[in-house]
């Protein structure tokens, strides 16, 4: 029995040096324990209530609606803005972060993107001022030869039956080309929105770090649970968490109301939680500003 507890205690105490002994670094060859790191300042943050959650994004919803009304070129050259910050040398000194090689990337295909929308717009707006330009143009009519009223009358009986046909026939073409026009369109204005939401929910997330105009004004704010701020990736993964929810029937999003933690599934997905700004702000907080702050190497390690 003694030797059983010997043996245990020296592997546990193997175990713990084994962890003690691996750096911040992610290899992604072995499994470790920083992934699931959480701050210990933040328990006891008021978590909001699902009313606010559920009218923050309400109205997040309704803005992302407006947005997709708005032409696709102009989201093209935000998402080019975007990756060319995400990407910039000033942003990884900013975070005390070397700029890698899938940054550098990422700033260059920004400044391809912008390039493309450029190109594809500057030659139509170039096109419009010149036919602006000369739109008082005079047209002018030739005359037409004068028709034996008797001759006319004749020739439609003739050719009526076969106008009545042509017109049947033209009309069960167009409702069938109304037809395909209108899927087309809804698959374009499906995806636009896509994208705008993509957009919105991703960047304006990271910028305002943890908030979107409706969690700002509900008060509320997405903290990630090891304190670090959000980054339009991070928010993208959550942004993505919400297709898991409508997968679940909405039980995804309904699960906040019998959570612990009031986590909804793509707050698992992505490791977050929503807090109750004015209540920490209120109650004086130590973790009332996480998600803000940037951790340093000494409190990684």
């Amino acid at each position: 029995m003694t030797n059983n507890n010997n043996n245990q205690s020296n592997s546990i105490s193997a175990e713990a040096a084994q962890v003690s002994s691996l750096t911040p670094e992610e290899t992604r060859k072995i499994l470790t324990p920083f992934a699931f790191e959480i701050d210990k300042s933040l328990f006891g943050l008021p978590l909001a209530t699902p009313w606010r959650r559920g009218i923050a994004l309400l109205i997040d919803f309704t803005v992302v609606a407006m947005l997709a009304h708005m032409s696709g070129d102009l989201l093209a050259l935000l998402v080019a803005i975007t990756l060319v910050k995400i990407g910039s040398r000033k942003r990884a000194e900013q975070f005390g972060q070397q700029r890698s090689l899938r940054k550098r990337f990422l700033k260059w295909l920004g400044c391809f993107i912008i390039l493309l929308v450029l190109l594809d717009n500057v030659p139509k707006i170039i096109d419009g001022s010149f036919w602006q330009s000369n739109s008082n143009i005079s047209v002018t009519l030739d005359d037409e030869p004068m028709v034996n009223p008797n001759t006319e009358l004749k020739q439609d009986s003739e050719t009526k039956p076969q106008i009545m046909q042509d017109k049947q026939a033209a009309q069960g073409q167009e409702i069938v080309y109304k037809g395909v026009a209108w899927a087309k369109g809804f698959i374009d204005d499906l995806g636009l929105s896509f994208g705008w939401a993509a957009f919105y929910f991703s960047v304006i997330t990271s910028i305002w770090n943890g908030q979107t105009l409706g969690k700002k004004l509900l008060g509320i704010r997405i903290v990630q649970l090891d304190g670090t701020p959000l980054s339009v990736w991070d928010s993208f993964g959550r942004y993505g968490g919400y297709g898991a929810g409508l997968a679940t029937g909405l039980l995804g999003f309904l699960q906040i109301y019998w959570d612990p933690n009031r986590q909804a599934i793509h707050d698992k997905i992505s490791s977050t939680i929503v807090i109750d700004v004015k209540l920490a702000k209120a109650a004086q907080h130590s973790g009332r500003h996480a998600g803000i702050r940037i951790k340093s190497n000494e409190e990684i390690s």
